[in-house]
């Protein structure tokens, strides 16, 4: 299977029932909106540069879509615009986006 390249990415919130997610969602060439990512078939969420609630920090983390209580979009950005991600419960201001 052919990797998708990389169009845009989003910093986004997710909520699930157990647990609150700030990480980069990549939005692949073919796709425009963070929405067609949700709705297009496959299981998972992949998500990288993941802060958690607790402050634990994952490269990676695949979340089920069925778990998603709510997906929130932080800000989005080109491929290629660097962007700092902070976890969920800081007060921090964003940059890069």
């Amino acid at each position: 299977m052919a990797q998708e390249a990389c169009a845009r990415r989003a910093i986004v919130d997710v909520v699930t029932e157990s647990h609150h997610y700030r990480g980069t969602l990549h939005v692949p060439d073919g796709k425009r909106r963070v929405s067609d990512v949700l709705e297009d078939g496959r299981a998972f969420l992949c998500l990288t540069d993941v802060a958690t609630d607790s402050g634990a920090a994952q490269a990676f983390l695949a979340v089920n879509k069925t778990a998603i209580v709510t997906l929130s979009i932080v800000c989005e950005a080109s491929s290629t615009t660097p962007a700092i991600v902070a976890p969920p419960n800081a007060r921090t201001q964003l940059r890069g986006c």
